[in-house]
Formats: structure tokens, C-alpha cells, sequence
């Protein structure tokens, strides 16, 4: 016999598993329906994160879009940021897309504490100034 074998066959040669529907992750990708997005202004100019808000709406997000102050009011460039859920980072790509912001990143812990654990922050920097 064989040492530490077990009776199982051994699986055929080349062959690969396709995982189902509903193997892998337990949660369904977020949509623009679903998306809590957060617009946080990086500069001093009123109303900034307002006007951004509401391009983000009517481009059909539909879930909670909030507003907000950045910790840091001097940004020059303005940055989209995704969280873990499955779909964050496609909702981002689309959201910087549509307010014309080529920086895209992962959301690190302060900024995901800043924009309330929203799946896609927005940080607008002076390069979205009018």
C-alpha cells in the first residue's frame, strides 16, 4: 500500500473546474443602484462636493450619495477610491469616467472612516475648481 494515500481515484489529466453561480462569493456585485458613494471637497471652494454629488446621481446612482469636507483642504488632484465589495472598483472607474478623474485607488482606512464605509469615495481636488 501507500503511505498517507487514500482510496479516492485520482482526478483525470487536464481538467479544470468552472466555479458555478453560486460558488464563490456570497455577495452579488454592486450596481449604480446599490453604490454608497461619498463626495468629499479637498479644497476650500463651497459647494464643490454638491454640484460633483449630483453629476453622480444623474448618472443613475441611485443608492446613498453623501457629501462631505476632506481632512485635506489643499488637494491639487482629484482622486476616485474603491472599497472590497465585489463591484466597488467597476462603480469607481465608472464615477471617475463621468466627472473626468483619470486617479483611481483602494480606499485606505482613514478614508473609508471619512466617507462613512461608502463602497466608492470621491475626493475632489482643485483641478475640478470652476
Amino acid at each position: 500500500g501507500i503511505i498517507g494515500g487514500g482510496d479516492d481515484p485520482a482526478p483525470p489529466p487536464n481538467t479544470t473546474v468552472e466555479p458555478t453561480a453560486d460558488q464563490g462569493s456570497s455577495q452579488a456585485a454592486i450596481t449604480p443602484a446599490t453604490t454608497k458613494v461619498a463626495v468629499l471637497n479637498g479644497t476650500t471652494i463651497g459647494g464643490l462636493a454638491s454640484t460633483s454629488a449630483d453629476e453622480i446621481r444623474a448618472a443613475g446612482y441611485e443608492g446613498e450619495v453623501t457629501t462631505g469636507n476632506n481632512t485635506d483642504q489643499q488637494r491639487s488632484d482629484s482622486e476616485v477610491l474603491y472599497g472590497t465589495r465585489p463591484g466597488a472598483r467597476r462603480q469607481a472607474g465608472n464615477i471617475a469616467r463621468r466627472l473626468d478623474i483619470t486617479e483611481l485607488g483602494r480606499l485606505d482606512a482613514n478614508t473609508r472612516s471619512l466617507g462613512e464605509n461608502a463602497d466608492v469615495v470621491v475626493i475632489l481636488g482643485q483641478d475640478k475648481a470652476p
